[in-house]
């Protein structure tokens, strides 16, 4: 059985916690993205030197925002750092499986067996049995690998689930975001850790 192919193009920035609140709060205004990438572009809103890269960072917030429900970008837009954070890192996993299957099965492993060390090797060893089943995985040169391995460890600090040394936290996930991740009844809340 193929499994469906992991996206690998998460190099365009980490978490973006704050590209994310601006397009939040300005998708919850219009209700209309292409009016939320004009006001953007043409007001530089994300206060980037480069046209291209105003493109690039607007674009990777856009498809993991677009993906998770008004309810979630809603929180985004008005809710606490801690809150917002958490339903980031839920867009972020909604639109990269191989984040979401490392956050379960390598994190959350870790996490319930009581282990707060979280290292290169543990990438590595867990990229190399995805490898078997997505051969994509086996495509990509060594310097893309240490790319990915880099900027998962940075959205992992970003996000409070892992420290400057390493170590590995639980999330206390409020009510509200464990409702409105709940409501999309494909995912899994073990996106969190300490949360199965």
């Amino acid at each position: 059985m193929n499994e469906p192919k992991y996206n690998l193009g998460f190099t365009a920035g980490a978490l973006l916690y704050r590209d994310s609140v601006l397009l939040a709060k300005l998708y919850l205004e219009t209700k209309d993205w292409d009016a939320v990438r004009k006001q953007v572009l043409e007001n530089n809103l994300l206060q980037i030197r480069t046209l291209a890269a105003q493109k690039r960072i607007y674009s990777e917030t856009y498809t993991r925002i677009k993906l998770i429900s008004e309810e979630a970008i809603s929180i985004i837009a008005k809710s606490n750092r801690d809150d917002q954070v958490q339903v980031i890192w839920y867009a972020v996993c909604k639109k990269y499986h191989f984040i979401r299957d490392f956050a379960i099965e390598v994190i959350g492993y870790k996490i319930s067996n009581h282990d707060d060390e979280l290292s290169i090797a543990d990438f590595n060893i867990f990229f190399n049995n995805k490898a078997i089943q997505h051969d994509e995985l086996n495509n990509i040169s060594s310097q893309s690998k240490n790319k990915l391995t880099k900027n998962l460890f940075k959205m992992l600090r970003d996000a409070g689930i892992l420290s400057i040394d390493n170590k590995l936290k639980s999330m206390i996930v409020s009510t509200q975001v464990k409702q409105t991740v709940s409501r999309d009844t494909d995912f899994p809340l073990g996106i969190f850790p300490g949360i199965s």
